[in-house]
């Protein structure tokens, strides 16, 4: 837990892997006994942990759980749909992602009260869920029916989201190769004003209270069924030596950012012709020309910050 050098436990308590026993037995999230399992789960770790983790997250993203019955993307890749979604070995796109979703809610909801209840005034510490959230506009602004449909959109990130025939906004974010673009990303688009607009609606509509955020990921990792061949880390991972680390621009951008020194300077001008990604991005092969861009020219990751929100049943 390293209490003695400034470092703060966040606890994820699920992310996505529900137990394959549970699969067998009641088929998961499917199945409203998970709801009683989940419980028994958290007051275990609540009982083990509570002492030093003050933070605890229920569920990380249960909208992509959930997408693992509706479009068989995600495990346990379950889905009714036909190509290019499916075809999936069995599921139902119409039902089961709701039920799922049900259950998930009721499992945070469970977990959360049962600290709150138990726990909470002798540990001292929070409870809440990390959501996924991206931000639209309607494709047409005079058109009442793209204003509809953008205002149920933006309310199913934050509670449930169904987004469908969206127009990205913005380019592509970038996935990197030492020092080169190796391809555009596949579902992460840069949109600068995004990150402003998201907080200003949820809090305007949930009147939640952003404290903070979780940047993506450190490193370079293992990205769900896109495997390694995303990267998103603030340090690109060397896998052909040994996982050699090196820290990009965005890793020398995000340090004096917290240190309350990101302040714009001059591009790197032999950086600027290798891609035409954003030189933060990129492995800093240089650290006298290394330079501090924008916050705003993170190219499609200030979407993927985790906000640390007040926490709410």
């Amino acid at each position: 837990m390293a209490p003695n050098v400034g470092i703060t436990p966040f606890v994820t308590i699920l992310h996505f892997d529900t137990p394959q026993a549970l699969e067998d037995k009641y088929g998961g999230f499917l199945n409203r006994s998970i709801v009683d399992d989940f419980k028994d789960y958290c007051e275990l770790l609540f009982q083990t942990y509570g002492d030093r983790v003050k933070n605890w997250i229920t569920i990380n993203e249960p909208f992509v759980l959930v997408l693992g019955y509706d479009l068989g993307k995600c495990a346990p890749g379950r889905c009714s749909l036909p190509p290019p979604f499916g075809p999936c070995l069995a599921g139902n796109s119409s039902t089961e992602p709701y039920i799922v979703g049900h259950n998930l809610i009721l499992a945070h909801a469970t977990a959360a009260k049962l600290y709150k209840v138990k726990f909470q005034a002798k540990q001292g510490g929070e409870i809440g869920i990390a959501l996924v959230g991206e931000f639209v506009e309607p494709l047409n602004p005079d058109s009442s029916d793209d204003e509809a449909a953008t205002k149920r959109c933006l309310d199913f990130p934050i509670g449930w989201c169904a987004m469908k025939d969206g127009v990205p906004i913005g380019p592509k974010a970038c996935d990197y190769s030492y020092n080169i673009l190796a391809e555009r990303s596949e579902y992460v688009y840069s949109y600068r004003n995004g990150l402003q607009k998201l907080l200003e609606f949820i809090n305007e509509k949930n009147g939640v209270k952003v404290k903070g955020y979780f940047y993506r990921s450190l490193f370079d990792n293992s990205e769900w069924e896109s495997g390694y061949g995303t990267r998103l880390g603030l340090h690109f991972i060397d896998y052909k030596d040994n996982c050699k680390r090196i820290p990009k621009r965005s890793a020398k951008w995000f340090h004096g950012f917290l240190k309350a020194r990101g302040d714009n300077t001059t591009q790197d001008s032999t950086l600027r012709k290798t891609s035409s990604c954003p030189p933060d991005q990129l492995p800093i092969t240089n650290s006298s020309s290394s330079t501090l861009s924008s916050p705003l020219a993170a190219c499609g990751h200030l979407w993927l910050f985790y906000l640390i929100l007040s926490w709410l049943l």
